[in-house]
């Protein structure tokens, strides 16, 4: 059975948050170095134990945590920013009763930045040079020349043919848009892991002029091949917050996550207004080893939700080239823009 068809079996857990679990990483040296999350194992059957919970060898695939990571720290992997429109970027783990420990806001590679187009956090704003900066990786021998252009509110991290090409230098604020240069063979899947960054860690909240907000996601990217991000991209959910009670959260028969019917707004979810560093909840699904793999199964995901600049932002960093670099592409997300903070989105493009 295909690791996104396995969450079809499991039921929600509901679970608080709990002492430290330690977790190992088995990353080899000379790979980007990832966080390591509660991963779904290839054939893993859930075994239902005497008080109903749904457990499978690789632990509860579906999570219910409340309040705020245990531990969180400046992200050593990201730039950190000082200014009136800068955020820190923190990451931290929230372990929880059952046993799994959660990297949040995602488990991050530490690899390569891809070269900034615009970026007014360590540079001046607009880079004209951004071209000249770009170099080529080599994913197939003698295949197609492709760049990049990405924008994501707040962070990606790209892949092709199962390669890893770069990520986002900034993973809050403000906002950057990047490139990068690869030559691969077609057919060519992408796949792009998607991060709504939050403030607070665990309860998917920001800090916006003292007051906790529920912030918004949002990627889009165009190829020089002519490929650009819509709804023949594919997206799938792996962590869902704030929530009053997660039972709104539903899962379908091929295990795609739907927030559409938890309330989404500040003054909607009450936890947000009622302690949420102790009261909101959140919802965490494992994130499949291979999800990057051309050869891994998206075939029930569900299409991406498209929406528009003004859905998503007015930052510099998408609006200085939305005619130019990003033309033609509609920025997507799974169904929930504010709730959905850890997105997986994939694509295989058969030809230019």
């Amino acid at each position: 059975m295909k690791h996104n068809t396995l969450f079809a079996l499991f039921a929600i857990v509901l679970v608080a948050c709990s002492g430290a679990t330690e977790t190992q990483s088995a990353v080899p040296d000379n790979t980007p170095q990832e966080a390591v999350q509660p991963t779904v194992e290839e054939g893993a059957a859930p075994e239902v134990v005497d008080n109903g919970e749904e457990e499978s060898d690789a632990g509860t695939l579906l999570t219910v945590t409340t309040g705020i990571a245990q531990s969180s720290s400046s992200c050593a992997a990201m730039a950190q920013c000082s200014g009136q429109v800068a955020r820190p970027s923190l990451c931290g783990e929230l372990s929880a009763d059952d046993g799994t420990v959660w990297q949040l806001p995602a488990p991050i590679t530490d690899g390569a930045t891809a070269v900034d187009i615009h970026n007014d956090c360590t540079g001046p704003g607009n880079n004209p040079d951004f071209e000249s900066q770009l170099s080529t990786q080599v994913i197939d021998e003698g295949g197609t020349e492709i760049t990049a252009y990405l924008f994501a509110d707040n962070y990606f991290e790209f892949y092709a043919n199962g390669q890893f090409v770069g990520r986002d230098s900034i993973g809050f604020t403000p906002f950057n848009s990047a490139a990068a240069r690869y030559q691969v063979n077609y057919p060519v899947t992408y796949a792009v892991l998607l991060v709504d960054w939050e403030g607070y860690l665990g309860v998917g909240l920001e800090d916006r002029n003292g007051s906790y907000h529920i912030g918004d996601g949002g990627f889009i990217a165009s190829f020089s091949d002519g490929t650009v991000t819509n709804a023949d991209w594919k997206c799938q959910v792996y962590y869902v917050a704030p929530v009053d009670d997660a039972s709104c959260v539903a899962v379908d028969a091929n295990g795609n996550l739907d927030s559409s019917a938890c309330p989404s707004s500040d003054n909607a979810v009450s936890c947000v207004n009622n302690d949420p560093e102790n009261t909101c909840q959140a919802v965490h699904a494992a994130l499949p080893a291979d999800w990057d793999s051309p050869t891994f199964d998206d075939s029930t995901w569900l299409p991406a939700s498209t929406f528009t600049a003004d859905d998503v932002t007015n930052a510099e960093g998408f609006r200085n080239y939305e005619n130019t670099l990003f033309s033609g592409a509609d920025f997507i997300w799974s169904s929930n823009l504010d709730l959905d903070n850890q997105v997986v989105c994939r694509s295989t493009v058969s030809a230019p």
